[in-house]
């Protein structure tokens, strides 16, 4: 997301109670609710423990009780999704009420005017007191959080450079010809380049690769082996190889990425070893030493949806579409993926 630094105002009403033993003030901050997709503020008063949270709906809170000879300071953050939260605005309402210090009065000495004996009567100093009045009630104080304290968005209003991620994608799940005649295993990583270019906050474009291997029994392509442990066997199965690119469009909406791809790729097999897949190749052999392999090109398709689980991992599920050139066959596979961004 675009990191923008916008201003924001704290109104503090500073009301001063002063009864005839105590005094308490009552402040009141605000600020503007400038970006409809922030969800959640949350602030805190001073060096307290912890934070208060808020909806994203409220502007303003009132702190009650109060000392008027002291200063307090809001730290207020905001978010879009409760999970990351921005830099730290800060406002200080100042003290109402002032320490009063009377001033030093000096006993004024008498001046001799002759040198006969005079009395001379000592001037009482009066004493100054302090009537502490009740303050009027005035307008209120406003005081602006400059762009020092501004309150940026940190994980999800970030610039077009700052939203670049690279994501290792761990792909598990089930591919199968379109008439079922062939239901293979598939294990594969994705390596995703996203928010390469950006069109406003939400949309963008990237690329993204994937490493796949799809594999079934060798006995009759049939996932009905005579013994269990058979299935943990390699040398049981036969499997095909493929690397793709994909352009892909990425929308993003809070923890949620939903996005929609397309592009081509490459498969490679061996027939010898791989009779139930080599149909789904198309026939062009390249020889490796004396070790033959199929090949084939395909278009490929690809839609899904991850939600993350904080700033590295995220989970979600993915359906694909390979069209084998030669082969003339249409391919699908639905799978689950883990992220780990970086």
């Amino acid at each position: 997301m675009h990191k923008f630094r916008k201003m924001i105002t704290a109104v503090a009403v500073l009301i001063a109670m002063l009864p005839l033993a105590s005094a308490t003030m009552s402040v009141e901050w605000e600020w503007l609710l400038d970006d409809p997709d922030v969800t959640a503020y949350r602030y805190k008063i001073g060096d307290e423990e912890g934070w208060t949270t808020l909806s994203g709906d409220v502007d303003s809170i009132v702190i009650d009780g109060l000392d008027p000879e002291k200063a307090y300071t809001l730290y207020l953050q905001r978010s879009y999704d409760g999970v990351y939260w921005s830099e730290t605005a800060v406002s200080t309402a100042e003290a109402t009420v002032v320490e009063y210090i009377p001033p030093v009065v000096e006993e004024e000495k008498p001046e001799i005017v002759s040198p006969e004996p005079v009395i001379i009567e000592e001037e009482s100093v009066a004493e100054e007191v302090l009537i502490a009045e009740e303050p009027e009630e005035s307008a209120p104080e406003v005081v602006v959080v400059t762009e020092e304290g501004a309150v940026p968005v940190a994980e999800e209003k970030r610039s077009v450079a700052d939203r670049f991620a690279f994501s290792l994608l761990p792909r598990f799940g089930v591919a199968s010809t379109l008439d079922f005649d062939r239901i293979l295993a598939e294990i594969g990583i994705g390596f995703d380049f996203a928010h390469i270019i950006s069109a406003g906050d939400h949309f963008s474009l990237g690329l993204r690769s994937d490493l796949l291997c799809n594999f079934v029994p060798k006995q009759n392509g049939v996932w009905n082996l005579e013994n269990n442990l058979d299935y943990f066997n390699v040398l049981n199965y036969a499997e095909t190889t493929s690397l793709d690119l994909k352009l892909m469009l990425d929308v993003t909406a809070g923890v949620m990425d939903l996005y929609i791809g397309g592009g081509a790729g490459f498969a490679i097999g061996n027939p010898l070893d791989a009779p139930n897949v080599s149909d789904l190749l198309g026939g062009n052999v390249i020889h490796v030493g004396c070790v033959g392999f199929e090949t084939d090109w395909f278009a490929s398709g690809m839609a899904g949806v991850r939600f993350a689980l904080g700033r590295v991992f995220s989970l979600g599920v993915e359906a694909n579409y390979r069209y084998m050139v030669e082969a003339k066959k249409h391919v699908g596979s639905a799978d689950i993926v883990l992220g780990f961004t970086f």
